[in-house]
């Protein structure tokens, strides 16, 4: 035996280790052998965040790519290391790159929701609600309901009302990886990461901010994905 060889050891008795080879018993010296503990791995199902993830036949940019994975696939992570997640593609071992792998969210992780869900609005001249309420992108009904004391028919210059806005949230979060068709990541404190959808110059803005502390404003309705109100 060389070092670094696996022998199976059927038993040690006074400093000698009995193995098997070829079918008979032979002795080896017991001081010379190292116990090597199995370490079982357990997988982790983890979450793509990339539009596009390479899956690679070993942890280096420069092997081969075996496929790719699509952006909200799961997959189970064996083991990571140096930036490098392994998984299993075919029933063989291969790697993804773990910066765009993150942990899967539960169903009842909660963001902390904006205190505020009206804006106080002034009456202008030629003011309804029917006009308002297209101005502001919501319905008449909702404003009724947010003002139960106005007169829709008697408004008056001046008069100020609530206007209801469109669900949003309010989160201190780390800005991750930026999509140029402005899908983007952020991580909550809680270490978690989610996905919302960003245009026009707020694209720009977050790759400025990419890997800063920032608060973002989100707006959308509940099993939706919320897009980008604002970011400071």
């Amino acid at each position: 035996y060389k070092k670094g060889d696996v022998a199976k050891v059927a038993f040690v008795e006074n400093g000698w280790a009995g193995i098997l080879i070829k079918g008979r018993v032979c002795f080896v010296s017991a001081d010379y052998l190292l116990q090597k503990h199995a370490v079982e791995s357990q997988a982790k199902t983890m979450v793509v965040t990339a539009s596009s993830l390479r899956v690679r036949e070993a942890a280096s940019t420069s092997s081969a790519i075996l496929g790719s994975l699509k952006l909200n696939d799961h997959v189970a992570v064996t083991s990571t290391s140096n930036g490098w997640a392994q998984i299993q593609w075919g029933g063989k071992k291969a790697f993804v790159s773990a910066t765009y792998l993150t942990n899967t969210a539960p169903a009842n992780t909660k963001v902390e929701s904006s205190k505020t869900n009206s804006t106080v609005y002034v009456i202008k001249s030629g003011d309804t609600f029917t006009k308002i309420g297209k101005t502001f992108g919501v319905t008449v009904s909702a404003i009724q309901a947010l003002n139960p004391t106005v007169n829709p028919t008697k408004l008056k210059i001046g008069q100020t009302i609530n206007i209801p806005t469109p669900n949003q949230i309010t989160v201190t979060a780390q800005i991750g990886g930026v999509d140029p068709g402005g899908t983007f990541r952020f991580i909550t404190p809680d270490g978690y990461t989610h996905m919302a959808k960003a245009s026009g110059n707020m694209i720009n803005e977050l790759f400025t901010h990419q890997g800063k502390n920032v608060t973002l404003t989100l707006e959308g309705n509940r099993g939706q994905q919320m897009t980008l109100h604002s970011l400071q």
